[in-house]
């Protein structure tokens, strides 16, 4: 079970700023018909116990001087862009006797005989199924097994999936996760670089033109 250590924060706005200088993230705690709680907890026990739940496992939040544990989701975290460091969390608090809808990761294992021995072009068509169960249900992650790739006829779909039990799938089953394209001739590289190398013309072209027609009022809406 992951747990985090939080204290209710009365600090909000620019002060979060000195919270995040002392080693410590602002976050909040909010729910269905749930009061939102703002608070802070340590930097770096939050990323150890988030590299362990992900945004699919139930962490169960500590409130300092309180006795009441907090069973939250990871919903969202926003990373400093250079340093990664987490800048705020949000807390979805979740009810463990209802059932919830969220987004869970597809992780790609094994090697498809199509991709080594044919030279084919793996293709993820999607990364993530919606799926719905009991917060302590719901998979931090389900694997597809690229293996099952041999041609370039076969596809992965959800309904191929590994499913855990008591869990329900709402993406459609049709839906295409995975499959191996032929590889590509010099022909259609060639063809598909001019394109590309016309396509970057364009959009620098179109950026200038942005630029010197509307340069001031971006740079208004960059101070606000």
């Amino acid at each position: 079970m992951t747990e985090i250590k939080v204290a209710r924060r009365e600090i909000i706005g620019r002060g979060v700023r000195k919270i995040r200088k002392e080693g410590s993230v602002p976050g909040i705690i909010y729910g269905k018909d749930e009061k939102n709680i703002p608070v802070v907890f340590d930097a770096e026990k939050f990323d150890r116990v988030f590299k362990e739940a992900g945004e699919t496992g139930v962490v169960d939040l500590l409130i300092e001087g309180e006795k009441e544990v907090v069973p939250v989701l990871i919903y969202e975290v926003s990373r400093d862009p250079l340093s990664e460091k987490p800048l705020h969390v949000d807390f979805y608090k979740v009810r463990m006797n209802e059932a919830i809808s969220t987004e869970v990761p597809l992780e790609f294992i094994g090697e498809s005989v199509a991709v080594k021995s044919e030279g084919g072009i793996l293709v993820k068509s999607i990364h993530e199924i919606e799926v719905k169960a009991l917060p302590r249900e719901i998979p931090q992650k389900i694997a597809v097994d690229i293996s099952v790739l041999k041609t370039f006829d076969d596809i992965i779909y959800v309904k191929d999936l590994p499913i855990p039990a008591n869990v329900e799938v709402l993406s459609e089953l049709d839906t295409a996760v995975a499959m191996v394209n032929p590889p590509r001739s010099e022909k259609e590289i060639e063809g598909l670089k001019e394109e590309v190398g016309e396509g970057v013309s364009e959009e620098v072209i179109k950026e200038e033109e942005k630029k010197e027609e509307g340069g001031e009022a971006a740079g208004e809406a960059a101070k606000n």
